[in-house]
């Protein structure tokens, strides 16, 4: 028999039985020099506990097999969140249309201060085919390969990693010799606890027909660990945009076309929700509050994002002025059906909240600003991207505290001086460290 702690209270300390083919919580007590070690265990890096598998089965099995003691370890590695960065490296075959092209992705430790990063692994997406990355979620991240339309599934830190090709989705998109936009996203399910993999195709009935009414709309899921997509047919008739979907706490959100650009008749300015648990999409009315309050400018630059386990919208209002739209859903656990409903206001300006940024510098042709889900509560990851000769582009990483109002630059080291244009920052997500599997758990219920 197996045992894990799952709550590190001396007072009331509980551990998990993992005999025979099923987890069991039990009340089982172990003696103080277990829990120890347990308490110790849940605190270490991955990279520490991948060389101490090999200590003991029962310390392998522990780290590699134990739901509760990767869902302890996880909720400590918060405490400690890291950088994920995304260098690309000279494209090989610019000729080709799905833009296949390695990448550098460089994970960073984080200071506590937000004010360091250090480089401490360094990966090569050559060996996926890699035209898109997706995530991270959970310390997982997907590596999309739209020519073979395959998706690497690949934990950051235990550099486990699992391949899925989808036989439909070709079929689909590149019917008669016409492709459409397509995206995928990773998601969880905090019940279930099970990660999933959604994919969304916009196709035009008729090639070179591209308004919305002569469009259908695909989507398929894959559940991590298992090895077949599934075909979802319920979704709402809505022009999706692929452009920077987002994982909130159990649901995926999708910004559509006709909001980005500014396109919208009464009442169809709306995002996309979709919930990993069910599966089922809703459609989210944007209220007037945000609508008119849009820039005149003729870009508009809009990001979704997470911000305190909340969807986010991010719009820009003038050259120095960013507009921070937080989306509050109030979920309830419905003991009687075992599953999280969410319940939101009559009044659509309720569920949302308004929040100021003030650029420490100007938006402009030459400077361009993005936001992405910061490390912590209250906070924010900004990044400034300065355009200089020769198509070469110079970032700079900020971390933005919501309460202060304040923006810390973050010096990033590390970087290898042999990477060309390595300060050429692509992307740049927050990251927390975890044991999630890739694959099915041996020991599993079913």
């Amino acid at each position: 028999m197996n045992k894990c702690v799952i709550s590190g209270d001396n007072k009331n300390t509980y551990v998990s039985n993992t005999i025979g083919s099923g987890y069991v919580r039990s009340n089982v007590a172990v003696d103080d020099e277990d829990i120890i070690k347990f308490e110790i265990l849940s605190r270490l890096p991955v990279k520490s506990l991948m060389r101490f598998k090999c200590v003991s089965k029962t310390w392998l099995s522990l780290i590699q097999e134990d739901p509760y003691f990767v869902d302890l370890h996880f909720e400590r590695s918060k405490a400690r969140p890291a950088l994920l960065l995304v260098i690309p490296l000279p494209q090989t075959d610019p000729d080709n249309p799905f833009r296949i092209s390695n990448e550098l992705v460089l994970t960073a430790s984080l200071s506590r201060d937000r004010s360091k990063a250090e480089i401490y692994s360094i990966l090569n997406t050559q060996a996926f085919s890699c035209a898109e990355i997706r995530g991270p979620v959970n310390g997982l991240v997907c590596f999309i390969d739209r020519l073979r339309s395959n998706v690497h599934v690949y934990n950051i830190s235990t550099r486990e990693v699992t391949c899925v090709r989808s036989t439909f989705m070709p079929k689909v998109c590149f019917s008669f010799g016409w492709t459409n936009w397509y995206g995928y996203e990773i998601g969880f399910d905090p019940v279930s606890k099970k990660h999933k993999v959604l994919c969304v195709c916009r196709k035009n009935q008729q090639p070179g027909q591209n308004h919305f009414g002569d469009q259908h709309i695909y989507c398929e899921v894959l559940t991590v660990g298992d090895n077949a997509w599934r075909r979802i047919d319920k979704v709402p008739p809505c022009d999706f945009s692929f452009f920077g979907p987002v994982y909130v706490n159990g649901f995926i959100y999708y910004c559509t076309s006709k909001f980005l650009s500014g396109n919208w008749d009464n009442g169809d300015a709306v995002f996309v929700a979709f919930d990993v648990g069910n599966e089922k999409f809703r459609v989210i009315t944007i209220p007037n509050l945000i609508l008119m309050n849009r820039s005149s400018d003729r870009y508009q630059c809009i990001n979704l994002l997470e911000v305190d386990g909340h969807a986010a919208i991010v719009s820009k209002e003038s050259d120095y002025i960013i507009k921070l739209w937080l989306y509050r859903e109030y979920n309830e656990y419905d003991n009687k059906w075992k599953k999280t409903k969410t319940r939101s206001s009559s009044n659509l300006e309720e569920n949302w909240t308004e929040d100021t940024i003030t650029l420490p510098s100007s938006w402009d042709y030459n400077l361009h600003w993005d936001f992405y889900t910061g490390a912590g509560m209250h906070q924010l990851l900004v990044q400034s991207v300065q355009r200089l000769d020769r198509g070469i582009n110079s970032v700079t990483l900020y971390s933005y505290d919501l309460k202060k109002k304040t923006f810390t630059e973050i010096e990033v080291s590390g970087i290898p001086s042999s990477i060309p244009n390595g300060r050429c920052i692509n992307s740049a997500s927050t990251f927390v460290e975890s044991l999630f599997p890739i694959q099915k758990r041996r020991n599993a219920q079913q």
